[in-house]
Formats: structure tokens, sequence, C-alpha cells
């Protein structure tokens, strides 16, 4: 193979624009990144002295460096694709610095490292010199490629100005694979979600259906209490679990995407009394008083999606009602201010933990507060809340003490045309 040595690098520029150009196409095409890294091989070992090139990335604590990808013109025997090993003080200049580093003999280079593992396979896969680039991604090091050769003394420094470019390409081309490894294993993941979701909701409702047809039925008004017990047992646990499942599915929806919201012209005073109406069959239920408190400067019309809305409130408004004892106050208040409509719900519960309060609003975030009637509680329904609220552009918040009740709030722009631009509608 030709040397560098014998060949200026600004001859090299025009192929290596060429190439990069073509790296560059392929990467808008989608092509998966090993394609990408199996064409730069082929591309580039005519014109720079290489004859294999490893793509090492960092592991997420940045302590080991493992080959994700190695390509050689000869077969490779002993450092193969998946070798990890502790990330050595000289990478971590080379990752540092942002400087390549030039080994021009292996050999000389083990004796001075006797334990450095990956230069002692490389040597028995019989190459004899190297060159390393670091690769960064968001100006962050993510690992590094290295070109090697059988040849001792193939790099010089004027090959680093050549490599270089290509380099922070490879940078590039490895994050974008990256990246759609992670959205296409996502998109895997939303799908068996919901096929499961699918799958164990209709054995429990047919379960469900059943149990509810047993309290009308003759034998079971014999039974006796006990057994009676039992069968209250079974059902709650079935209700537990079909809440489990559709708030999984409500979740899937709303990181895939698949959630739509639709935001229309809502009629603020029906809307609020349909919401205390629904509330209050759970909270009398319980012997909890529910009151509904509207400021009467409330605009008659706000601009929402009354369905996604009245969801946000039956989250909050349902979580009062688990977390509060018999007797206690709930109240709903709504309120205006410029440019915006703001919704709260007070209980007079136990309050959560101030360390607490950190999980609230995260997938399966629970608190050592428990249901003062051990109903069932998903950890999802605030983190369902929260993702509607942001996606109608406002915020949702709580304060709480202990011993003294929470307040959960949460706020929606009033402005149409404000809203039809945040939510990217023209209506």
């Amino acid at each position: 193979m030709e040397s560098l040595k014998s060949t200026e690098p600004s001859n090299l520029r025009l192929p290596l624009s060429k190439v990069l150009q073509k790296i560059n196409r392929r990467m808008n095409a989608g092509a998966p990144y090993s394609e990408i890294l199996d064409f730069v091989f082929e591309a580039f070992k005519v014109i720079i002295p290489f004859d294999r090139m490893t793509v090492a990335l960092l592991s997420e604590d940045e302590s080991q460096m493992q080959a994700h990808w190695v390509q050689s013109s000869a077969t490779i025997r002993n450092l193969k694709r998946d070798f990890a090993a502790p990330v050595s003080e000289s990478l971590r200049q080379i990752l540092r610095t942002g400087k390549p580093r030039i080994i021009g003999n292996l050999v000389d280079y083990l004796k001075n490292h006797p334990d450095s593992e990956s230069t002692r396979l490389v040597i028995k896969d019989g190459l004899r010199s190297s060159l390393t680039y670091p690769l960064y991604a968001d100006s962050k090091p993510t690992g590094v490629v290295i070109f090697s050769s059988f040849r001792a003394e193939a790099y010089n420094h004027s090959h680093a100005a050549v490599f270089s470019e290509l380099a922070q390409e490879l940078g590039i081309v490895i994050e974008h694979g990256k990246l759609r490894q992670f959205f296409a294993a996502n998109t895997a993941k939303d799908r068996l979600t919901a096929m499961i979701v699918h799958d164990l909701r209709s054995p429990a409702s047919v379960i469900h259906g059943y149990l509810s047809l047993f309290y009308d039925e003759p034998w079971y008004k014999q039974l006796p209490q006990k057994s009676k017990d039992t069968f209250s047992v079974l059902q709650r646990n079935v209700d537990a679990i079909l809440g489990l499942l559709t708030d999984l599915a409500e979740a899937n929806q709303l990181n895939s995407g698949q959630m739509p919201i639709t935001p229309q012209l809502v009629n603020l005073k029906n809307f609020l009394n349909q919401a205390q109406m629904e509330a209050e069959v759970l909270a009398h239920r319980k012997g909890i008083g529910l009151e509904m408190v509207m400021a009467p400067n409330l605009p008659v019309l706000a601009y929402f999606d009354p369905a996604r809305i009245k969801q946000v409130l039956g989250n909050l408004l349902t979580n009062a009602v688990k977390f509060s004892q018999a007797g206690s106050e709930i109240t709903l208040t709504v309120s205006a201010t410029p440019g915006q409509i703001e919704f709260a719900v007070s209980d007079q519960g136990p309050g959560i933990p101030c360390e607490e309060m950190p999980n609230l609003f995260q997938p399966f975030g629970k608190t050592s507060v428990k249901p003062t009637a051990n109903e069932p509680s998903t950890g999802l329904g605030l983190t369902i809340a929260k993702n509607l609220v942001e996606r109608h552009g406002g915020e949702i918040g709580v304060e709480s003490k202990v011993h003294e009740g929470s307040r959960f709030h949460f706020w929606l722009p009033l402005d149409p045309p404000l809203i039809r631009q945040q939510l990217g509608t023209t209506n």
C-alpha cells in the first residue's frame, strides 16, 4: 500500500471531500451507521495507509472502552468486536486534549506498557503501528477511532490533518446511528407495551364482568360474609389491574406521540359543573365533602381539549379523594389572571414529606403516603396529567405540608391564537 509520506496532504483534499459528501448522502438517506463505516473503510484504504479500522466507544460511566465496530483487510483473530478494557491514561489524554496519538511501533509500545491487553491482541493480528483520534458528540467525548497498519512507522504528523476531518465526520455518523437505534428501540418498546396491554385487558375485563354479575345472583346473597369479603378483594384487585392497564396505555400513547390534543372553544362553567358532578360521586361515596369555588372574573369561553383537561382534573380530584379521610373537605378552585386560567385542587390529607416531593410527576413515582381506604394507585396519573398540561402550553405544580394537606394546581393559557401556535394548530 502506498504511504502518505510521499503524498502531499493537499493532494488528498479533493478525494477526501468527495467521500465526505457520499457519507453525508448515505447518512441522510437513513443508512445504518455500520454500513456507512464499511463504506468509509473501502473508500479510504486506497488513499490512506491503514489495514484495520476500529471504532471504540466509552461506557456510560466512562470507565471502559469497547470495540463496537472493527473492519480489516485481513482475518481478525484476536481483538474482535465487543472487546472491552478499562480506559488507559493515554486514551484519557487523547479524549481530554482532543489530540491524536501516533504509535509508530506497537511492539516497542507493548514493552513500555506491558499491561495493555488491546496492544497485545492487535500485535497478534499482525498490526505494527496505529493512529488514534478522539470522537465527540455535542463537544463531549464518546470514544475513539483507530487506524492501524501492518507496517511499522506508517504514520507521521502530516497524516493527522487529513485524518482529523474524517474523524469529525465519523463522530457525527456514529452519534446519528446511536440516535436511530435509540428511537428504533423506543418504537419497538412502545409497540410491545401496546400489545401486552391489549392482551391483558381482555381477560381482566372478562373477570371484572363475571364478578359484577355475581353480586345480583341469589346464591351470592346467601354466602357467608367471609366469602363475600373474598369476592370484594378479587373485585378490588381486578379494578386495580384495569386501572393500571388504562394508565399504561395512555402513558404509552403520550410517549409515542399518538395521543392527539384537539383544542376547541369550551363553555367553562358547563365544563366545570360536569367535572364537579363526576367528582362528587367519588367523594360522597367516601364521606368526603367537595366544594367548587369559581372566581367571578372567569371568562365564559376557554380554549383547550375538554376531554384531556377533564382527565387532568379527574386525576387530581381522584388522588385527593384517595388520600383524604372521611369527614374532610376537598376544594376545587378556578381563577383567572391576565392571559391564563388556573385550576387548584386542595385537600386536608396527610400531606407529602418534603424529601419525597421529587417523586411526584415521575413515571411510577410514589411516596410513603398511602390511600386511606387501600385504593389502588399506579403512580402514572400525575405523569399523564403533567404531559397533558404541558402539551397545552401550561404548567403544573404542587405545594404540600405534612399533616396539613396538599394543593395541586395547574394553569392553561387563555389566548386562543397563542394556544393554537403552541399546539401547532390553525383552527
